[in-house]
């Protein structure tokens, strides 16, 4: 925990040279759970501290191009959004902003939510959604598959990704359409006992789940897109996180 802690003061303190490297990890390899979903309680919110709606660049959200992914913040654009591309087929990439001036206290209970704008180089069989608890190549992902045939349900899951892999903690589904959608994710406990996590589309909790195997209990919220084949791409158009009991 020592270790942890010295780590996340250090990425906090580093101006968000943290947040430039969204490695890309595996995704979920069954789509089988590997823990018993368990709903959580909703948790009770208080004040936004963390907001963003990319009107300038002073965030500290990556922009950069690889040849796995691409991050570039389009402030110029008439509706102001960050353009998330997957390019690697099979990987997931998950950026976040430096949270500049944010304690790591905050970054351990909160609610993360984004209204997340699909495009055409997204397909079924990509991911796409929020994170939380996201340190050192750790996180917990809040994923949404793409309704691209038009039939009104869309496939849901939220997975914590480790050292070990991907773990599907909780999935189901859940009707929804058109092309924008408000993802939110909240993340409290953890610390003593099993971390609640819950996950809500549109304002509307759609699931949850409890993690009592080395729960995360500290880190980064940002956003998440999982490719299958490559070049997948989403629009953020705003993103706010805010504390959580």
């Amino acid at each position: 925990m020592r270790r942890f802690t010295v780590l996340l003061a250090a990425c906090l303190l580093a101006a968000g040279a943290c947040s430039k490297s969204a490695s890309p990890d595996a995704a979920p390899t069954s789509p089988a759970p590997s823990a018993t979903p368990t709903p959580s309680a909703s948790a009770s919110l208080g004040a936004v501290f963390y907001e963003d709606r990319f009107a300038d660049k002073t965030k500290g959200w990556p922009e950069q191009e690889t040849g796995a992914a691409a991050y570039v913040l389009h402030d110029d654009y008439a509706i102001k959004q960050y353009t998330v591309t997957a390019k690697s087929p099979g990987t997931s990439v998950a950026p976040h902003p430096a949270f500049r001036g944010i304690t790591r206290e905050q970054l351990t209970s909160y609610a993360v939510d984004a209204t997340l704008q699909t495009t055409l180089h997204l397909s079924s069989a990509d991911w796409f959604g929020v994170t939380c608890r996201d340190l050192g190549g750790k996180r917990y992902s809040f994923e949404l598959g793409y309704d691209t045939a038009r039939t009104g349900t869309m496939p849901w899951l939220i997975a914590k990704h480790d050292a070990s892999g991907v773990h599907v903690l909780a999935q189901g589904s859940t009707a929804s359409g058109g092309s924008a959608f408000r993802v939110g994710a909240t993340c409290t406990g953890g610390t003593g006992g099993p971390a609640h996590l819950t996950m809500t589309l549109n304002d509307t909790q759609v699931g949850g789940a409890d993690d009592a195997d080395a729960p995360l209990p500290q880190g980064y919220a940002g956003v998440y897109l999982y490719t299958k084949v490559g070049t997948s791409t989403i629009n953020v158009l705003d993103f706010a996180v805010r504390a959580a009991g």
